[in-house]
């Protein structure tokens, strides 16, 4: 919960994650985590006052660990926006970690 965003009164925005990883194999997980977040509606307002910023989102993937410093994982994300008119976004990624 964030109160008077930006220091403007009454402009709250309220949120929550929630994330989750499972061993599969031992050297390879999955892993998701969804997002919701939104903002408050002003007296005299219809709407929230942060729809374009308010959105719910998920992000899945797997998780691949060949040796102790390497990662690889390849990830689905959406969001969706909480505004009728705004567009989706999806997106695959691949990540490589390297840690030295």
């Amino acid at each position: 919960m964030h109160w008077n965003r930006e220091f403007q009164d009454n402009h709250d925005v309220y949120g929550f994650s929630i994330t989750g990883d499972f061993l599969i194999l031992p050297a390879t997980r999955i892993f998701a985590r969804y997002d919701k977040i939104d903002s408050n509606i002003l007296s005299g307002e219809s709407v929230p006052w942060n729809l374009a910023n308010d959105e719910t989102g998920l992000i899945a993937g797997i998780e691949y660990i060949p040796i102790k410093n390497i990662k690889i994982a390849a990830n689905y994300q959406d969001h969706y926006p909480a505004a009728k008119n705004a567009e989706l976004a999806s997106a695959l990624f691949l990540n490589i970690e390297a840690s030295f």
